[in-house]
Protein backbone atom coordinates (compact mmCIF):
# COMPACT_ATOMS: atom_id res chain seq x y z
CA UNK A 1 0.00 0.00 0.00
CA UNK A 2 1.80 3.52 -1.22
CA UNK A 3 0.26 6.38 0.00
CA UNK A 4 2.01 8.46 -2.31
CA UNK A 5 -0.43 6.82 -5.04
CA UNK A 6 -3.52 6.86 -3.04
CA UNK A 7 -2.81 11.20 -2.99
CA UNK A 8 -2.09 10.79 -6.29
CA UNK A 9 -5.17 9.22 -7.28
CA UNK A 10 -7.55 11.54 -5.10
CA UNK A 11 -5.68 14.72 -6.88
CA UNK A 12 -6.15 13.57 -10.16
CA UNK A 13 -10.03 12.89 -9.68
CA UNK A 14 -10.02 16.19 -8.07
CA UNK A 15 -8.53 17.46 -11.20
CA UNK A 16 -11.27 16.32 -12.99
CA UNK A 17 -13.99 17.91 -10.81
CA UNK A 18 -12.22 21.04 -11.24
CA UNK A 19 -12.24 20.35 -14.89
CA UNK A 20 -15.90 19.58 -15.12
CA UNK A 21 -16.78 22.47 -12.65
CA UNK A 22 -15.05 25.40 -14.71
CA UNK A 23 -16.38 23.92 -18.01
CA UNK A 24 -20.12 24.24 -15.91
CA UNK A 25 -19.58 27.02 -14.82
CA UNK A 26 -18.89 28.88 -18.32
CA UNK A 27 -21.90 27.50 -19.41
CA UNK A 28 -23.88 28.84 -16.63
CA UNK A 29 -22.21 32.05 -17.40
CA UNK A 30 -22.80 32.17 -20.78
CA UNK A 31 -26.37 30.47 -20.46
CA UNK A 32 -26.96 34.07 -18.06
CA UNK A 33 -25.62 36.40 -20.22
CA UNK A 34 -27.20 34.97 -23.64
CA UNK A 35 -29.48 37.19 -25.35
CA UNK A 36 -31.70 34.98 -26.01
CA UNK A 37 -32.25 34.97 -22.00
CA UNK A 38 -33.42 38.45 -21.54
CA UNK A 39 -36.75 38.41 -19.78
CA UNK A 40 -39.61 39.07 -21.79
CA UNK A 41 -41.96 39.83 -19.30
CA UNK A 42 -42.31 40.56 -15.33
CA UNK A 43 -42.89 36.60 -15.17
CA UNK A 44 -39.95 35.29 -16.92
CA UNK A 45 -37.81 34.30 -14.61
CA UNK A 46 -35.13 31.94 -17.28
CA UNK A 47 -32.64 34.91 -16.58
CA UNK A 48 -32.94 35.30 -12.76
CA UNK A 49 -32.47 31.37 -12.11
CA UNK A 50 -29.46 31.24 -14.83
CA UNK A 51 -27.46 33.86 -12.87
CA UNK A 52 -28.50 32.11 -9.43
CA UNK A 53 -27.31 28.81 -11.69
CA UNK A 54 -24.38 30.78 -12.89
CA UNK A 55 -23.16 31.95 -9.48
CA UNK A 56 -23.64 28.93 -7.76
CA UNK A 57 -21.24 27.18 -10.20
CA UNK A 58 -18.38 29.18 -10.04
CA UNK A 59 -18.51 28.94 -5.99
CA UNK A 60 -17.94 25.27 -7.31
CA UNK A 61 -14.96 26.18 -9.16
CA UNK A 62 -13.84 27.98 -5.76
CA UNK A 63 -14.61 24.69 -3.71
CA UNK A 64 -12.81 22.55 -6.06
CA UNK A 65 -9.95 24.26 -6.29
CA UNK A 66 -9.64 24.70 -2.35
CA UNK A 67 -9.86 20.98 -2.15
CA UNK A 68 -7.00 20.38 -4.81
CA UNK A 69 -5.02 22.61 -2.94
CA UNK A 70 -5.50 21.24 0.20
CA UNK A 71 -4.20 17.60 -1.45
CA UNK A 72 -1.38 18.90 -3.27
CA UNK A 73 0.41 20.49 -0.03
CA UNK A 74 -1.34 17.63 2.22
CA UNK A 75 2.51 16.90 4.04
CA UNK A 76 3.19 13.21 3.57
CA UNK A 77 3.54 11.67 7.20
CA UNK A 78 4.99 8.18 8.09
CA UNK A 79 3.18 6.98 10.56
CA UNK A 80 4.26 4.40 13.26
CA UNK A 81 2.61 1.91 15.24
CA UNK A 82 2.32 4.73 18.54
CA UNK A 83 1.48 7.31 16.15
CA UNK A 84 -2.01 8.72 16.96
CA UNK A 85 -4.33 8.80 13.78
CA UNK A 86 -4.75 12.49 12.27
CA UNK A 87 -5.32 14.28 8.84
CA UNK A 88 -3.24 12.41 6.40
CA UNK A 89 -3.31 8.67 7.75
CA UNK A 90 -4.63 5.49 5.71
CA UNK A 91 -6.72 3.57 8.35
CA UNK A 92 -7.48 0.04 7.30
CA UNK A 93 -10.62 -1.46 10.01
CA UNK A 94 -11.23 -4.89 10.29
CA UNK A 95 -14.89 -5.81 11.15
CA UNK A 96 -15.81 -9.03 13.23
CA UNK A 97 -16.07 -11.07 9.98
CA UNK A 98 -12.38 -9.78 8.98
CA UNK A 99 -13.57 -7.69 6.20
CA UNK A 100 -11.41 -4.98 6.44
CA UNK A 101 -11.69 -1.29 4.82
CA UNK A 102 -9.19 1.57 3.95
CA UNK A 103 -9.80 4.98 4.90
CA UNK A 104 -7.50 8.05 3.79
CA UNK A 105 -8.43 10.77 6.52
CA UNK A 106 -8.16 13.84 4.09
CA UNK A 107 -8.64 18.00 5.12
CA UNK A 108 -11.46 17.62 3.14
CA UNK A 109 -13.59 15.69 0.06
CA UNK A 110 -15.19 13.33 2.17
CA UNK A 111 -16.85 10.28 0.50
CA UNK A 112 -14.94 10.34 -2.58
CA UNK A 113 -13.71 7.25 -3.64
CA UNK A 114 -10.43 5.78 -5.15
CA UNK A 115 -8.99 2.41 -6.27
CA UNK A 116 -5.07 2.20 -6.17
CA UNK A 117 -3.65 -1.68 -6.96
CA UNK A 118 -7.21 -3.00 -6.92
CA UNK A 119 -7.91 -1.88 -3.13
CA UNK A 120 -10.55 0.65 -2.61
CA UNK A 121 -9.92 4.01 0.02
CA UNK A 122 -12.67 6.61 1.22
CA UNK A 123 -11.77 9.87 1.80
CA UNK A 124 -13.21 10.62 5.29
CA UNK A 125 -12.72 14.14 6.20
CA UNK A 126 -12.01 14.96 10.53
CA UNK A 127 -15.57 16.35 10.31
CA UNK A 128 -17.47 13.43 9.65
CA UNK A 129 -18.32 10.79 12.07
CA UNK A 130 -16.33 8.37 11.09
CA UNK A 131 -13.34 10.67 11.49
CA UNK A 132 -14.46 12.23 14.79
CA UNK A 133 -14.45 8.55 15.80
CA UNK A 134 -10.72 7.85 14.40
CA UNK A 135 -9.12 10.98 14.92
CA UNK A 136 -7.09 10.19 18.07
CA UNK A 137 -7.24 6.90 18.05
CA UNK A 138 -4.28 4.30 18.13
CA UNK A 139 -3.43 1.05 16.21
CA UNK A 140 -5.59 -1.87 17.71
CA UNK A 141 -8.20 0.65 19.18
CA UNK A 142 -11.71 -0.38 18.81
CA UNK A 143 -14.36 2.25 16.99
CA UNK A 144 -17.80 1.52 16.51
CA UNK A 145 -19.34 2.29 13.41
CA UNK A 146 -23.44 2.40 13.18
CA UNK A 147 -24.53 0.51 9.68
CA UNK A 148 -28.12 0.38 8.61
CA UNK A 149 -28.61 1.18 12.71
CA UNK A 150 -26.44 -1.38 14.09
CA UNK A 151 -23.61 -0.72 16.04
CA UNK A 152 -20.61 -2.94 14.66
CA UNK A 153 -17.41 -2.65 16.35
CA UNK A 154 -14.34 -2.39 14.29
CA UNK A 155 -10.84 -2.91 14.91
CA UNK A 156 -7.95 -0.58 13.45
CA UNK A 157 -5.73 -2.60 12.17
CA UNK A 158 -2.99 -0.23 9.99
CA UNK A 159 -2.52 2.64 10.16
CA UNK A 160 0.05 4.23 7.87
Amino acid sequence: MNKVDVIKAIVFLLESQYTTAIMAAKQAHNTATDNETVAENKYDTFALEASYLAHGQSQRVIDCENDLRRFKTLPIKNFEEDSPIEVGAIVTLMAADNKSKHYFIGPSCGGLKVVVAQQDYMVISPQSALGQSLIGKYLDDDVVIPVAGIAVTHEISQIL
